[in-house]
């Protein structure tokens, strides 16, 4: 099935935004003229990432004969992906790089219009929906998957930001200046007078503001929802995850249109067409 690999770069959009953000530094490094050996190494990755879409092309391109309507929908899922990476000629330094960035650009979008038009109107229309269903994909697996953690990330940022401030090592100083004032001061009133009553008072206060003190800092529930918090921020992308959360609201919504993209790739590409998300 010589469409499974537009199929596996349309599905795969870790390396979409990695050649967006090599892309954006390579862009930058030119600006700057810094680091041509930096300039060199995101250079070759990029043109790796260009050559990858020439061969799933060619690849696809092969099956033309198979079926036109398949072959232009790989093509139209390679054109969409490669706009989306924004990598251009204009981002390389050598002639032949540029060169070949055009070719290949050149290739897919003539490839990809003389398709598109061959097909009809009801064609072109499934075409457009199965791109728009496989770009979407791997947002809906996402956020499936990373939901859960999401939400407890909502939760100890709560608590994070609320008792951030009490727990700085500039707060913590200030907590333990009042605590230790207010025992000295209890203490040189307790030794001032030789009254039970008042020792008893003075220890039941120190014990009472000490806790009042601790209650109101919270400092073993800040460790603990900073401790996940950190974790929780290495594992999702809480941005992507905010975006997603106000486009599809809820998990069940989230389900739906997952089966509906995953039925849409099926029903043109052939049911027993591997899905596979990265």
């Amino acid at each position: 099935m010589s469409w499974l690999r537009a199929l596996e770069i349309g599905l795969d959009i870790t390396n979409v935004a990695v050649n967006l953000s090599n892309a954006s530094r390579l862009n930058e490094l030119q600006r700057l003229g810094q680091s041509a050996e930096l300039r060199m190494t995101l250079a070759r990755e990029l043109r790796n990432q260009v050559f990858g879409f020439r061969q799933a092309s060619d690849a696809a391109l092969e099956m033309e004969s198979v079926s036109v309507f398949r072959t232009a929908a790989a093509m139209k899922l390679l054109q969409q992906r490669l706009r989306e990476t924004q990598i251009t000629p204009d981002d390389f330094d050598e002639f032949a790089d540029k060169e070949y960035v055009h070719t290949v650009t050149k290739h897919i979008s003539d490839n990809t219009s003389r398709l598109y038009y061959q097909c009809s109107v009801e064609e072109r229309d499934d075409i457009d929906e199965v791109v728009t269903a496989i770009t979407h994909l791997p947002d809906y697996e996402y956020f499936l998957t990373h939901y859960e953690d999401f939400q407890r990330y909502g939760e100890v940022k709560r608590i994070v930001d609320e008792f951030s401030g009490r727990n700085e090592s500039g707060a913590g100083f200030g907590v333990g200046s009042v605590r230790f004032f207010l025992v000295v001061t209890l203490l040189v009133f307790g030794g001032m007078s030789n009254s039970g009553v008042v020792w008893v008072f003075v220890i039941a206060a120190i014990i009472g503001a000490n806790i009042l003190i601790s209650r109101w800092q919270n400092a073993g529930a800040f460790k603990d929802a900073k401790t996940l918090y950190d974790a929780l921020l290495l594992r999702i992308n809480v941005n992507r995850m905010g975006a997603l959360e106000r486009q599809l609201r809820t998990i069940e919504n989230a389900q739906q249109r997952r089966q509906e993209a995953q039925w849409k790739i099926k029903s043109v590409f052939g049911q027993d067409t591997p899905i596979m998300i990265r």
